[in-house]
């Protein structure tokens, strides 16, 4: 854990501005907002440049982009072009 995170109760784990900033980093995501704020929602672009935003607890619980949720869901439904062409023989 670094320095600007501290965890007390072993509960709780209280956010500065720069330790999200290096969060998001991690995950190629660049933090928008310049505020810290508990509870308020923090904008972000995703690594497929997508603009977003969401509070600090859902990214940490694993929540990412919308967008890039909606295409990949997309993407499931998609019947590959090969697949076609093998039923038509």
């Amino acid at each position: 854990m670094d320095q600007e995170t501290k965890m007390v109760d072993k509960k709780y784990v209280f956010h500065t501005i720069d330790s999200i900033k290096e969060l998001f980093a991690k995950y190629e995501y660049i933090l928008v907002s310049t505020e810290y704020v508990p509870g308020v929602k923090l904008q972000f672009i995703c690594d497929k440049n997508h603009e977003g935003s969401m509070t600090i607890g859902g990214f940490v619980k694993g929540n990412r982009c919308i967008k890039c949720g909606i295409e990949t869901i997309r993407n499931l439904n998609k019947t590959p072009f090969n697949d076609i062409m093998d039923l038509e023989d």
